[in-house]
């Protein structure tokens, strides 16, 4: 990620109400270059986060998702499941 990534992780995490979500995809954010949504930024108790993807390219998709699997395992210390390869079909937009 950005050599400055981390001085700023740093100074976001700082701030002690700081929502769990949010503490997530900001180091999401530095640590992989990879930039979801909290939802607990919409208003709501849930926690946890939003990706949209709007990217064609397959190999492209898979290596953001993996990207996010690698963080989600260096953030929690646990190992994700390994059968995510299930990418679907490009819906151009539309809901399938």
């Amino acid at each position: 990620a950005h050599p400055g990534a981390k001085a700023l992780l740093e100074e976001w995490l700082q701030e002690d109400t700081l929502a769990h979500d949010k503490r997530f995809v900001y180091y999401l954010l530095a640590a992989k270059g990879v930039c979801v949504v909290p939802i607990s930024s919409f208003c709501s108790e849930l926690q946890g986060f939003r990706v949209t993807l709007l990217e064609n390219d397959e190999p492209t998709l898979r290596e953001t998702f993996r990207r996010i699997r690698e963080g989600l395992e260096e953030y929690t210390g646990e190992n994700m499941p390994t059968n995510w390869d299930y990418v679907p079909e490009a819906t151009n937009g539309m809901a399938p």
